[in-house]
C-alpha cells in the first residue's frame, strides 16, 4: 500500500471516528437531559406534566408574582421545557405562600388552586439512612427545626431516627437545604404528575 493510500485511509478513520465520538456525545447529552427533565420540579398546584406544557403559555406571571424569587424558568433551547417555570427546592426552598401568589397569577389553568391549600405538594422527601447522622446514632434535628411548623413533616421515632410523615410533607424542601449532610442525608424528589 502506497503512503498516500494509507493517509486516506487514516483520514478516513479519523472522520469515521470523529462522527462516532459526536454521535456518542449527543446521546450522553440526550440522556442528561431526559434524567435532568425528569427531575424537575414545577410551581405549586402544577398539573400533570402533559396537560401543564400544553397550557403553560411561559408567561412568567407565576416567576414574577413569587414574593420569595424561587421560581424560574428551565433554560434548554432543544427541550419542549424551554422556558417553562421550575423551582430548585434543594437550593432555595419553597414558601407555600398560604395565600399562593404564583398559582393565583396563573390565567392559563396550568397551575391550578386546590380546594384545601395543604393537599399542594410540589415533591416529597427521602431520608437517606446510609448518610442521616440520627440513623448512625448521633443527635440531630435540623430537619425538624427547619419544617415549616404548620406541616411537621419530619418526626423522630422512638429510637430517635428521623422519619417523614408523607401526607403532611410538600416537598418544600426545606430540609434538605438545611441538613448539614445535605442530599447524602435527606433529598427531595419531584412528586409524578
Amino acid at each position: 500500500m502506497s503512503r498516500t493510500n494509507r493517509r486516506g485511509l487514516l483520514k478516513k478513520g479519523f472522520k469515521l471516528g470523529t462522527l462516532f465520538r459526536e454521535a456518542v456525545d449527543e446521546r450522553i447529552r440526550e440522556d442528561y437531559r431526559v434524567r435532568e427533565e425528569s427531575e424537575m420540579f414545577r410551581p405549586p398546584g402544577a398539573i400533570n406534566e402533559t396537560d401543564f406544557l400544553q397550557k403553560c403559555t411561559r408567561c412568567s406571571d407565576c416567576v414574577d408574582a413569587c414574593p420569595y424569587s424561587v421560581i424560574f424558568k428551565h433554560f434548554d433551547p432543544d427541550s419542549e421545557k424551554n422556558q417553562t417555570p421550575i423551582l430548585s427546592p434543594a437550593i432555595d426552598p419553597c414558601r407555600m405562600c398560604e395565600d399562593m401568589p404564583c398559582i393565583k397569577a396563573c390565567e392559563t389553568g396550568a397551575l391550578v388552586m386546590p380546594e384545601n391549600t395543604k393537599d399542594v405538594k410540589i415533591g416529597k422527601v427521602q431520608i437517606m439512612i446510609d448518610g442521616c447522622l440520627t440513623w448512625m446514632d448521633s443527635e440531630c434535628g435540623v430537619c425538624i427545626e427547619e419544617c415549616p411548623d404548620t406541616m411537621n413533616a419530619i418526626v423522630l421515632d422512638k429510637q430517635g431516627r428521623a422519619r417523614v410523615k408523607e401526607s403532611a410533607c410538600t416537598g418544600c424542601g426545606a430540609c434538605e437545604q438545611s441538613c448539614p449532610m445535605g442530599n447524602f442525608a435527606i433529598k427531595v424528589v419531584p412528586i409524578e404528575r
